[in-house]
């Protein structure tokens, strides 16, 4: 629209001076008036919509083209000039086909006003004149037209490189991503391989223990009542040295059995957890994340049954209290002989922490592991973090 105001302001104070040398009659200067008149009005009639009303840049050309008739010049270069502002809406707006049209039409008209005056008489001048005027037009045009060319193709560009830009970004985002995926899946072998060894050695304790050790047990009572039947002191002292030796393998394997007990805890906690969180995203729709990095390290029953009873405790005050969509469960040895738990949902509210029975109930038990807890809630949720000494914990 500044465009408009511009041609506006422009178109009046050419006809200002143009009218001033016209000494134009009443009738004439109100038909020259009129048509200037009509001329602004055009541009106002097509706004922003240049393509859709295309067919009003005609009646420019017919307005200037009567205008060039009414002067008492024989040519009057204002009116022509006039050209340019359509000339300039016909190439910056218009479509190729549209634009060689109107182009060739404004033109004519131009030329036609210039043929009109040699009417009066030859006018080698004039010739020279219109055939200077007809090519500045040429030119405007045609820089016109190489000016919107490098603007469409400047578009084009810009568009091409924010795509590319669009693109790059969504291939590092799903690179990140995949990072994040590849970095997950090596977690999750990491912990299905230890898991699988840990399921391996639990397996052969128990076995040895049942097995071997019933085998064991029924050897020695065996001995032992051959040993009471037999009447020869050098027998008799022969199947003493094999109870002896049966008894002493048996102790070694109870020794070995007693070394892996913990490994049966370790399975037997991650296990009950795993499945506890499963079941609780079932029944809950909260999304539940265990990770157990607690396989290499020794655990006994009492603080296994106590940090299950801790998740446990902390995932019923998650699904009663707040409006988590996920839950994150994870266990981690520190460098100065303690495990920690972290237990996170993204369900907070930012509101001060109240301990109720359940946080009581966890801060309890931790504190009689002779551990440490503390609670936190924020905006990005409410957060649970304990810490016990290993060395308490197996004291």
């Amino acid at each position: 629209m500044k465009f408009n105001y511009i041609k506006g302001l422009t178109v009046i104070i050419a006809m200002s001076i143009s009218l001033v040398f016209e000494t134009a009659s009443l009738t004439r200067m109100f038909a020259m008036l009129g048509l200037s008149g009509a001329f602004i009005a055009l541009s106002f009639i097509r706004g922003q919509a240049h393509r859709r009303f295309s067919w009003t840049l005609f009646l420019d050309i017919i307005v200037i083209f009567f205008l060039n008739q009414f002067t008492r010049f024989n040519v009057n270069y204002v009116y022509l000039l006039f050209n340019l502002w359509i000339l300039a809406e016909i190439v910056l707006y218009q479509s190729i086909f549209k634009l060689v049209i109107m182009v060739a039409t404004t033109l004519f008209a131009s030329a036609v006003a210039f043929a009109h005056s040699l009417s009066y008489g030859m006018n080698y001048q004039l010739i020279s004149q219109a055939i200077f005027v007809e090519f500045i037009l040429i030119l405007f045009a045609v820089m016109l037209y190489l000016y919107r060319s490098y603007q469409d193709e400047k578009r084009r560009v810009d568009l091409l490189n924010t795509q590319l830009i669009v693109q790059n970004e969504a291939l590092s985002v799903a690179n990140d991503k995949m990072i994040l995926t590849n970095e997950a899946l090596a977690a999750a072998n990491l912990e299905v391989e230890k898991l699988t060894k840990l399921k391996e050695r639990s397996q052969f304790a128990r076995d040895l223990h049942d097995t071997v050790g019933h085998e064991l047990t029924g050897l020695i009572m065996l001995l032992e009542m051959l040993k009471l039947t037999c009447k020869e002191k050098t027998e008799s002292q022969g199947l003493q040295e094999g109870i002896d030796q049966a008894r002493e393998i048996l102790r070694a394997m109870r020794a070995l059995v007693n070394a892996n007990k913990d490994i049966i805890s370790h399975e037997n906690l991650y296990v009950m957890l795993k499945q506890k969180m499963d079941h609780f995203t079932e029944q809950t729709g909260i999304a539940t994340k265990l990770n157990f990095q607690l396989f290499d390290e020794p655990i006994t029953d009492v603080i296994s049954e106590a940090l299950y009873k801790i998740v446990i405790e902390s995932m019923t005050n998650t699904a009663k209290h707040g409006a988590a969509k996920q839950l994150w469960v994870s266990f981690q040895s520190l460098s100065d002989g303690e495990l920690i738990l972290k237990i996170h949902d993204d369900g907070g509210s930012g509101q001060p922490v109240i301990l109720g029975n359940g946080l009581k109930f966890i801060k309890d038990r931790v504190k009689r592991l002779g551990g440490s807890v503390t609670f936190e809630s924020d905006e990005y949720g409410f957060r649970t973090t304990v810490k016990t000494p290993f060395d308490i914990v197996n004291g």
